[in-house]
């Protein structure tokens, strides 16, 4: 992508990285990295897909473990929510109006991005504590 930004058809790309956030942990890491980078690369394809993006964030934050899961599927899980929350965070300091109200309490931007962030920051805000704390960490390292 960075290479060849005109060769890249982000539509199409935008697609497959969708259908990537229904499959399994793996793909799915690979699929939070694309997204960082289109971020910069398509900003107004990325600005257009984060109502469908929070659909997804939706399904894969609300995924449980079995109740006789091992520790290792925990993890994994854990850290699929944390690829979510990292994203969501950077797509929000990248489209901060996407996410805010309007003038006289009029909501602008996307509903369902907002909707999903309030509740995404509400519901995982001991994670992203934590995420906080870890990046702190590693900038005094």
């Amino acid at each position: 992508m960075d290479m060849c930004p005109t060769r890249v058809d982000v539509i199409t790309l935008y697609d497959r990285v969708l259908a990537g956030l229904e499959d399994d942990n793996s793909v799915r890491s690979l699929c939070y990295l694309i997204l960082f980078k289109l971020i910069t690369v398509a900003p107004e394809e990325t600005s257009v897909r984060l109502d469908e993006l929070a659909a997804k964030f939706r399904i894969i934050l609300g995924e449980k473990t079995k109740e006789n899961a091992v520790r290792h599927e925990m993890e994994k899980l854990e850290e699929g929510k944390k690829g979510v929350v990292k994203v969501s965070l950077e797509l929000n300091r990248a489209f901060p109006g996407e996410s805010s109200s309007g003038l006289a309490g009029q909501p602008s931007g996307r509903p369902k991005w907002s909707s999903y962030l309030d509740d995404m920051k509400k519901e995982q805000m001991a994670l992203i504590k934590d995420m906080e704390k870890e990046s702190k960490e590693k900038e005094r390292a």
